[in-house]
């Protein structure tokens, strides 16, 4: 029954991780920028200054200026404040007028997450007045540097990505899992040793039989208990390298096996913040693992153990504050009460709630498999003092658990909306429900049968025997709650907190417009100041398209300036409007349950796609941000996933952008359905077999295809090459030297058609052709 139970709690528990991870809010958000976002300035800058909410990491932060043609404008390395979060990215000289888009890349300095996103200014050309102070230029610059090879010592892993709009990589199932065993296997060591310190004595003086049998059933615990916390420890060591693993891995945007290729990954992730955490966490355990080795050995296990292990404990929660948002709050310069509270009250919280778990685990784990050896009115008086005895602790504890974690939110200044409408905040609230649901067990155990245990006395008989199976259900089922309230404390770990907007615009710093340095000190302190930049930006185009796909007209709306971009889909079906589908829709509903706009730039098939979410206003729209930053020809595709309907809608538009200006078109979409030989597909030499149709469902049998495979996790790409045309059914064959996600890319050209990009995803699995991977193009070069 204990084995159900723990396997049902865990498979709960995975089914939920699964259920609630999802995109995750930004942790380091950019508060300020010089120049701010969407800046007209009458002088060209020579620096571009970023204050972040947090301190960055230099060795995994990244910064680049590049223009509408991608050509890049940084002058040297950044200097990066990884204290304050203040990042200075020093440009080239004389900048000419025009559109300048800034891409940033940040991991916290406290908590370890990574945040991207990009802004863009512009350089206006006034008549007759140089566009910056004379200066000699920086050594060894040129008008179009090639892309720095990332390197820990440049601070930059990866390239950025193109246009994010400030928000953290999504936490991925194997994140929440690892930070949920963590907090699960410490809640049992630090709480259990706590409940054995304080509960246990003196229930155990109270057993009615000699000092024999009572030292007999205290070893029996005790034995277990060292046993099953050793396995803890070390299993928490493992779990704690893990997250070291997954730290490098988030932090570089990469794999398990690049982290590992280069070495100076995972010592990069040690000697930050979170990796100095991670040093003190396994330390500690590794004293408590020491401990209980020392206490199996030498068969001794007596009140010097346990305050140990509570200590160690302490210790433990001490450290994990170390790298918690609650330690960011308390380190802002406009940090009031509540936020020098914070750090204290996390450490109080997460020592509580261990408390109280560890308790319930050692409940499970270690009383109730003993309570069976035991004679009934030795059970019975068991029972009823544990109970008695741990009701009494809870009721201290979870006020200190509610009263902790009421402070640590407020003190991350949230509103009512950002509380509902953040997946953050969404998760403390559920939290929250599941807590008090986990309070009907225990209120059942309080005022049911822990009374009832104290009238049968002395007694035995099917009455105890009752009221004992009664204890172990509802335990068991506490438990089970446990272990789900769990997963979302993992999940808050691992995402931004509900912080309403508008606390860091009150909290920002005012922007200062900087002029050149003084000639040969390019990094010195600026010597004078212009006006201050406005932030009104370049007059928009607005441009919007229709097109009919399976009975459903597709209106795409986007208004285009030099600064960022809007992108507004509405969708009319037979039915009337098609809006997003509510929590319920009804059998005959006609809505939508996702719309995405994938974009690529036609002239080096570069793509990203987003998601639009419901509008509020009977349509959907991606948040504002530079999505077509370049002049180029673009690829805009919808795709609409409605309620109870087999297939896609797809809508395909054309867009031509110089600088402000845009002019567009209904375009072509062709859908690719592909199988493969062998099939499953694996890693070698491979047959590709496409079948292509169009919008209203018919084949395509006159296209001319060119093909490539990219797996840009290891840096993989395969020879274009053009398919086989035998009716209607295209064939290639590539070679695909190893598995794991691949990308099909298929430049699919036409008469009398616009040639149109299609990407199709495959996952390989191994064989024997499998190659040891080339080191990624995006993992650091070795030092010369």
């Amino acid at each position: 029954m204990r084995i159900r139970t723990i396997l049902i709690a865990s498979l709960l528990a995975a089914a939920l991780a699964c259920l609630f991870v999802g995109r995750a809010g930004a942790h380091s958000i950019l508060v300020s920028s010089n120049p701010p976002s969407g800046a007209k300035l009458p002088v060209a800058p020579t620096t571009v200054q970023m204050t972040f909410s947090e301190g960055v990491e230099p060795a995994f932060s990244s910064f680049i200026v590049i223009d509408r043609t991608r050509k890049h404008f940084e002058a040297g390395a950044p200097i990066i404040d990884r204290v304050s979060g203040l990042a200075t990215v020093p440009l080239q000289f004389n900048l000419a007028p025009g559109d300048y888009v800034v891409q940033w890349k940040v991991v916290s300095v406290v908590d370890g997450h990574l945040t991207r996103g990009s802004f863009a200014f512009n350089v206006q050309a006034a008549p007759g007045a140089p566009t910056s102070l004379p200066a000699t230029p920086i050594a060894g610059t040129t008008g179009t540097p090639p892309d720095p090879e990332p390197t820990v010592d440049s601070g930059s892993f990866l390239p950025p990505s193109d246009q994010d709009t400030g928000e953290s990589t999504a936490p991925g199932v194997l994140d929440v899992a690892v930070r949920w065993l963590g907090t699960l296997l410490a809640a049992f060591l630090a709480g259990g040793a706590f409940f054995r310190l304080l509960i246990m004595p003196g229930a155990l003086a109270l057993l009615p039989v000699g000092p024999a049998d009572r030292a007999a059933t205290r070893n029996r615990l005790d034995a277990r208990f060292l046993r099953a916390g050793m396995a803890a420890a070390v299993l928490l060591l493992l779990v704690l390298g893990a997250e070291l693993v997954l730290q490098a891995v988030r932090a570089t945007e990469t794999d398990v096996l690049s982290v590992f290729s280069e070495q100076r990954v995972l010592i990069a992730v040690l000697a930050s913040a979170f990796g100095v955490s991670l040093h003190l966490r396994a330390l500690v355990v590794l004293v408590a693992l020491v401990l209980l080795v020392l206490a199996i050995v030498i068969r001794q296990s007596g009140r010097w153990l346990w305050a140990l292990l509570v200590l160690a404990g302490a210790a433990y929660f001490w450290a994990q504050t170390g790298s918690a948002h609650a330690t960011a709050l308390s380190e802002e310069p406009t940090a009031g009460v509540l936020q020098a509270l914070a750090p204290a009250s996390n450490l109080l919280h997460l020592y509580a709630t261990s408390t109280w778990i560890g308790g319930i685990l050692y409940f499970v784990v270690i009383l109730l498999p003993v309570l069976r050896g035991l004679a009934d009115n030795s059970r019975g008086a068991l029972l009823r003092e544990t109970i008695t005895r741990f009701s009494q602790l809870a009721l201290v504890t979870v006020p200190l658990v509610a009263l902790s974690g009421t402070i640590i939110y407020l003190a991350e200044q949230p509103s009512v909306e950002s509380t509902l409408n953040t997946g953050y905040g969404r998760e403390v609230l559920i939290k929250v429900g599941l807590l008090f649901v986990l309070l009907i067990p225990a209120s059942y155990n309080l005022r049911k049968v822990g009374p009832g245990l104290v009238k049968l006395r002395d007694k035995a008989g099917p009455a105890l025997q009752a009221l004992a199976g009664g204890f172990r259900r509802s335990i068991r089922w506490e438990a089970l709650l446990v272990s789900v309230v769990l997963v979302f404390s993992a999940l808050l770990t691992l995402s931004a907190p509900a912080t309403d907007p508008s606390a860091y615009a009150v909290n920002a710093p005012t922007p200062v417009a900087l002029v050149s340095p003084t000639v040969g000190s390019p990094l010195s302190t600026p010597t004078k100041q212009v006006a201050e930049a406005t932030a009104t930006p370049a007059p928009p185009s607005t441009l919007t398209l229709t097109q009919t796909v399976r009975g459903v007209d597709v209106t795409l709306t986007i208004t285009h300036s030099t600064v960022e971009d809007e992108l507004h889909v509405k969708l009319l079906g037979p039915k009337g409007p098609i809006i997003a589908c509510g929590p319920t829709p009804g059998p005959d509903d006609d809505c939508a349950l996702s719309v995405k706009l994938a974009l690529t730039e036609l002239t080096d098939n570069s793509s990203q796609t987003v998601d639009a979410p419901d509008d509020g206003q009977g349509g959907f729209a991606v948040p504002a941000g530079p999505y077509l930053p370049f002049d180029d020809t673009w690829q805009v595709v919808a795709t609409v996933r409605r309620y109870n309907q087999p297939e896609d809608v797809r809508a395909a538009y054309r867009y031509v952008l110089n600088g402000s200006t845009m002019t567009g078109k209904v375009s072509d979409y062709v859908n690719v359905d592909v199988a493969t030989d062998p099939s499953p597909p694996r890693s070698g030499r491979m047959q590709l077999i496409f079948h292509l149709t169009d919008n209203n469902g018919q084949p395509v049998n006159d296209a001319t295809i060119a093909v490539q495979g990219i797996m840009p996790t290891h840096g993989h790409i395969t020879e274009v090459q053009q398919m086989d045309n035998s009716a209607g059914t295209y064939t290639a064959n590539l070679l695909m030297p190893m598995s794991g996600g691949w990308t099909v890319e298929l430049t699919i050209s036409r008469p009398g058609h616009d040639t149109v990009v299609s990407e199709v995803s495959l996952d390989l699995a191994t064989s024997d052709y499998d190659l040891t991977p080339y080191p990624s193009p995006n993992a650091p070069t070795a030092a010369p």
